[in-house]
């Protein structure tokens, strides 16, 4: 049997199923017209365009409903939806690198003009290196911007957000008070309520810069355009949808449509994302059962020494060899097809062991190595916990976003493996195996899962515990060996 998917205009095409077409049709919808019906479960929706609520009586037979983009502002209620049973999923959280990246050049063009630069003895620009930057919205891309510009830049960061977030060195602060007090001003915005208002921009800083990459009507280019034309603001760079090319051309103003999404690694990943939810919406459907393995490599000298590893390594001690045994013997069973391992020694070892019982493929994934604990690594954690008390204390509280001294975050983590994840989770038909640690694992395992990045940081794995992700049941099992 095959699963019928409707797509609304969106980019998507057959050939970015891969091997899962097979059991796809796919029907093309140019518009939503009156007594039509249609009669897929599935239907992917292009969210430059609006859904009303009213088109969903032609789809009497929908379960999954997938916007093609990066917000839902497009979309009524979700409860519209849930209603009806209707899960409605976004192929969002692929971009995120690439639309940082692009806000930060977006603020670049705007402090240098290439043509000054070339063709006059002085141009006329102003320096970036420690300007204060508002972020509106500080969610994966907001923190990513924000980072990048305190640690590459020394700017001093302060942003407004729907929750206050213990972040190291970014000030939380008010709408009215980001807009007076900020040289830029970057709007990352998802949210469909929020919309800056005329009140807010009248007295904001007269040399502001104002970015926005979230939502068009989060920032609409006619109130802004007044403002500009009023002297209340000195320039505007938007990534949008709804390019005023024509107008903007009369202001202090640059708008591009939705670029910055549309790089190489960006389009590779939104389609992997999509590939995994068509994925798991078909094994839940046939009731399939398909898994992902998560193993962490067996327990190491250092282990039981309590010493931070991180990107040292560290030969197993017998108790993990034993551990990795039992962990073969349980997996024997299982079908195991591939196993994915870091390139540390400990992941090696244990997976080496895995592949003597399994007879399986090994492919190793550079970017699959454990968080780098920094100038932690190599030493006591007692000890370290002891010295470093007020930064332990500290983290509690921002454990996503705080690096370790000289090392990594876990949002760094969580940039390094994502588009390999993804692929990896889209790909395989059958069962396949992760052996990494602990730290990685649980990034990786919110990914693929769908979590939120805070709740997949506190996530935990034993050396003997093999974490089995069921696809056609969307659940984990914990498996103590």
């Amino acid at each position: 049997m095959k699963i019928e998917l409707c797509n609304y205009r969106s980019t998507f095409t057959p050939e970015d199923l891969g091997e899962l077409g097979k059991h796809f049709t796919i029907k093309n919808i140019e518009m939503c017209e009156a007594q039509t019906h249609n009669n897929g479960s599935v239907l992917l929706w292009n969210n430059n365009y609006p859904f009303s609520e009213r088109y969903l009586a032609q789809f009497p037979f929908l379960k999954l409903f997938l916007n093609w983009g990066t917000s839902d502002h497009n979309l009524p209620p979700l409860s519209v939806f849930s209603k009806r049973g209707i899960t409605v999923k976004l192929i969002d959280s692929y971009a995120t690198e690439s639309v940082a990246e692009f806000a930060v050049l977006q603020l670049l063009a705007s402090t240098r003009c290439i043509v000054d630069l070339v063709h006059h003895d002085k141009p006329i620009g102003s320096e970036l290196y420690g300007k204060k930057i508002g972020i509106i919205g500080m969610g994966k891309i907001g923190f990513r911007i924000a980072q990048i510009l305190h640690q590459s830049f020394h700017c001093r960061i302060c942003y407004f957000s729907r929750t206050e977030k213990s972040i190291k060195d970014f000030s939380f602060v008010s709408i009215d008070t980001l807009l007076r007090e900020s040289d830029f001003v970057i709007m990352a915005v998802k949210s469909q309520s929020f919309a800056l208002t005329d009140k807010q921009l009248t007295p904001c800083n007269k040399r502001l810069v104002l970015i926005n990459i979230g939502r068009d009507e989060a920032a609409p280019f006619p109130l802004v355009r007044e403002h500009l034309c009023s002297g209340d603001l000195r320039s505007f760079y938007s990534d949008t949808v709804s390019a005023d090319a024509k107008n903007a051309q009369k202001t202090q103003s640059y708008l591009s449509g939705h670029i910055a999404y549309k790089t190489q690694e960006a389009l590779l990943s939104k389609k992997a994302l999509l590939r995994l939810m068509l994925k798991k919406y078909f094994l839940f459907t046939m009731k399939t059962q398909t898994s992902i393995f998560f193993i962490r490599h067996g327990k190491t000298i250092w282990n039981e020494k309590g010493t931070y590893q991180g990107t040292l390594n560290s030969s197993l001690s017998e108790i993990g060899r034993a551990q990795a045994l039992r962990i073969a013997e349980f997996l024997s069973s299982r079908k195991i097809s591939h196993i994915y391992v870091s390139p540390l020694g400990r992941a090696q070892e244990t997976a080496g062991i895995l592949r003597e019982k399994l007879q399986c493929t090994i492919e190793v994934v550079d970017d699959f190595h454990e968080m780098d604990f920094g100038v932690f690594q190599g030493k006591q954690q007692e000890e370290i916990k002891e010295l470093f008390a007020d930064f332990f204390e500290e983290r509690k509280h921002a454990k996503l976003h705080t690096p370790f001294p000289g090392g990594e975050s876990y949002y760094d983590v969580y940039l390094r493996v994502l588009h390999k994840a993804l692929a990896i989770a889209a790909e395989h038909r059958g069962n396949i195996a992760i052996v990494g640690h602990e730290s990685v694992n649980r990034i990786i395992r919110g990914i693929i899962e769908e979590r939120p990045l805070e709740e997949a940081v506190q996530l935990r794995q034993k050396n003997n515990e093999v974490i089995e992700y069921r696809f056609d049941e969307d659940r984990e099992i914990v498996h103590e060996i």
